[in-house]
This record gives structure tokens, C-alpha cells and sequence, in this order.
């Protein structure tokens, strides 16, 4: 597992499916993009600290689903904001190229489930 975690999402290779929003939303396909100052500036008007590991962005999608737990929990009245703006608009297509790889049974299962759990939050 550790190895096709490895293979997954942190290289050295060419990534299958980078796990951070700004690269699938900013033009240049970047780490720390202008969709991450987006989440980051959503963040400070909630005044929620996402992160206290200044390396990794806030806008990886384990960080980013804790986020939407969180605000489903305590301020349901922000997950819509959130998810639409925030979440939804990168996150299936990451679910769909993680679902793609049959090579890597586990996190095609996971993908399946956050796809379908996505969907039915959504249209909720």
C-alpha cells in the first residue's frame, strides 16, 4: 500500500493524481496557484487554521475533506459556499483519475466512495 501510495500521489515520477486543487484549477497547473489563495482567503474570513504544516498547502484533498467534515459539524450554513467554490469544481475529476487505476485496487475503491459520497452530499 505504502508503494502504490507512493506511486500515486507523491512521485518521483510524474504524478496519476496530484491531490492539491491549484493543480487542476490554475492555468499553469501549479502548487500554490491562485485557487489556493482563493481557499486561503475563504479560510481567514472563517478564521479557521487548516494547517500548522506551512509545507503542505491547505488546498490537498485530505485537508480539504477534513475541512467540508468540519463545516458540515459546525457551520452547515458554509458547506454549500464551500463545496462550489471551493471543493467540487477539482475534486470529481481527481476522484476520477485516482477510480481509473485499476493497478491500485485500494485507492480505486476509496476514489469510488468519495465520488459517490460527494454526489449525494451534494444533492442534499
Amino acid at each position: 500500500m505504502s508503494e502504490q501510495y507512493q506511486r500515486l500521489f507523491i512521485g518521483p515520477e510524474q504524478l496519476i493524481a496530484s491531490p492539491w486543487s491549484s493543480v487542476y484549477l490554475d492555468p499553469e497547473s501549479v502548487i500554490f496557484g491562485n485557487s489556493l489563495l482563493d481557499l486561503r482567503n475563504f479560510l481567514r474570513k472563517l478564521q479557521i487554521a487548516l494547517t500548522q504544516n506551512e509545507t503542505e498547502p491547505e488546498d490537498h484533498i485530505g485537508l480539504m475533506l477534513l475541512l467540508a467534515a468540519y463545516l458540515a459539524e459546525s457551520k452547515p450554513e458554509l458547506l454549500p459556499e464551500y463545496l462550489s467554490k471551493h471543493l467540487l469544481i477539482w475534486a470529481v475529476h481527481y476522484f476520477d483519475l485516482v477510480a481509473q487505476q485499476t493497478d491500485f485496487p485500494f485507492y480505486q475503491g476509496l476514489a469510488l466512495l468519495a465520488q459517490q459520497t460527494l454526489k449525494d452530499g451534494n444533492n442534499s
